[in-house]
């Protein structure tokens, strides 16, 4: 057999180098794309994408240290989309919500999580939104239209029925109205799986919406569910 020449031997292997990278630098260039094309669509998610409530935010999200709504800065965060809204299924009402998705290529699994909140809620639970986030759900958290109620003082409900029935169970009815609603908007199609984990208050929500609605989750994790008539 004959061995080809060295110069051949070299002009094969340089060949072969630069197939190589133009191979990884196409790979990276579609990579690349795919980023800005996710990162364009949540940052074009429109206002009449819900029913009943608007976005007030809709940000690109890169990955790394994070500093959420309640002050706290979260490390080591993927690249997500951030999406507010303000949800008012009544005139009384005045739900807010947020949700985190996984914004880089492959890194959603394809689950929905709605998460709870606990005592008289209020806030938006941040904690929440990035540990689930990090495992690669889209996930959403709502502070249950009950500011400015705080976890352990729910005095600011009285008088306001509408809103009662929010914490009731409402909001966290149109929170996964909406979160599942964003999230077919932001990856164009809808999650494979949806589910929700709470304790203490929230852990009763699921139960409620379950009853009523059983196409909305496919499952839920509660905890600690409380006695009813607690209000």
């Amino acid at each position: 057999m004959r061995k080809a020449k060295p110069g051949v031997r070299q002009d094969a292997r340089r060949r072969s180098v630069q197939a190589a990278v133009t191979g990884l630098a196409s790979l990276a260039g579609v990579t690349c794309f795919a980023t800005s094309a996710l990162a364009n669509r949540c940052t074009d998610l429109a206002d009449g994408l819900l029913q009943d409530g608007v976005i007030t935010a809709a940000q690109s999200i890169p990955a790394g240290n994070y500093t959420a709504g309640d002050g706290v800065t979260y490390a080591g965060l993927p690249a997500f989309c951030r999406v507010a809204a303000t949800l008012k299924p009544t005139s009384e009402s005045d739900i807010k919500v947020e949700m985190w998705m996984p914004s880089a290529p492959g890194a959603w699994n394809g689950r929905f999580v709605g998460t709870g909140n606990g005592g008289y809620a209020g806030a938006i639970i941040y904690a929440e939104l990035a540990s689930t986030l990090s495992l690669g759900f889209a996930v959403v958290n709502t502070d249950m239209g009950t500011s400015p109620s705080t976890v352990l003082d729910g005095k600011p409900l009285t008088g306001f029925p509408q809103k009662q029935i929010d914490f009731g169970y409402r909001s966290t009815h149109v929170m996964t109205i909406a979160g599942k609603a964003i999230t077919q908007a932001f990856y164009g199609r809808t999650p494979r799986y949806s589910f929700f984990t709470g304790c203490s208050t929230a852990a009763a929500r699921p139960c409620t919406r379950r009853s009523s609605s059983r196409t909305i989750m496919m499952a839920s994790l509660a905890a600690r569910r409380p006695r009813t008539g607690r209000t």
